[in-house]
């Protein structure tokens, strides 16, 4: 069955185009919290926020997730998600623990759409989280530490990047099994980048995105998916895919 995705305008426009949500020439909260229960009412099933600190005219956006907790508050129905939520950003144990809380306060309607980088190199450089090299393997990893957050009363772990020690997560996540993860791939993206990251959503991967992308990039990008799942004994057609 199809779904519907809105883009919550969280950004002031920068002039030209961008793909995923409209150009404004300020953001004002109270017009964006109108728009985004505007299109609940129009049967949307879920609103999206981009996770950047820095983009759009004179660098102003929302930091999304801080405006995914107020949606929250003010919509009854529509998923909760960012496109896409930048690992870099934030170590993993407290993304975890920001995504069982907000799960909590929705009650139980957050998409967790992880990407291992940190937004474009304007955010990254002047926040200083830039990719050392070694983003794809941090990534693989914050998704194992994550996951034992959610579903572990105590969990300890250590990885080559990242390491807890009885990191209690609780409130635990209202949604079962767990929050649903999704993972994206770019229409135009390097091969052996997409290769990596297939590896990695055919291991941790509820959902399948990829933006912007031609037919024949989309059906590329399914084929590695695909060849992926293949190779790890993941079912191709348990991941959901979305555009």
């Amino acid at each position: 069955m199809a779904t519907f995705g809105f883009c919550a305008p969280i950004f002031a426009g920068s002039g030209g185009a961008h793909p995923r949500t409209p150009l404004l020439e300020r953001v004002d909260f109270d017009e964006l919290q109108g728009t985004v229960q505007a299109a609940e009412v129009l049967g949307y099933d879920s609103v999206w926020v981009a996770d950047h600190l820095i983009l759009g005219r004179d660098g102003f956006i929302l930091e999304g997730w801080t405006v995914m907790a107020a949606l929250a508050r003010v919509t009854k129905r529509l998923r909760l998600g960012s496109i896409h939520y930048a690992n870099l950003f934030r170590p993993p144990s407290v993304s975890a623990k920001m995504a069982a809380t907000l799960d909590f306060i929705s009650g139980g309607r957050v998409d967790f759409f992880f990407d291992p980088y940190a937004g474009q190199r304007a955010d990254s450089h002047a926040y200083g989280v830039e990719d050392d090299g070694s983003a794809i393997e941090r990534f693989d990893e914050a998704l194992e530490l994550i996951k034992r957050m959610w579903s572990e009363d105590k969990p300890s772990w250590r990885g080559r990047y990242y390491a807890i020690e009885d990191a209690v997560c609780n409130p635990r996540p209202v949604q079962k099994p767990s929050i649903p993860i999704w993972i994206g791939t770019s229409g135009n993206g390097d091969p052996e980048r997409r290769r990596k990251i297939s590896a990695i959503m055919s291991r941790h991967a509820d959902w399948w995105n990829i933006t912007p992308a031609s037919v024949e990039s989309m059906r590329e990008a399914l084929g590695v998916l695909r060849d992926a799942c293949a190779a790890g004994g993941r079912d191709y057609g348990s991941i959901r895919k979305s555009f």
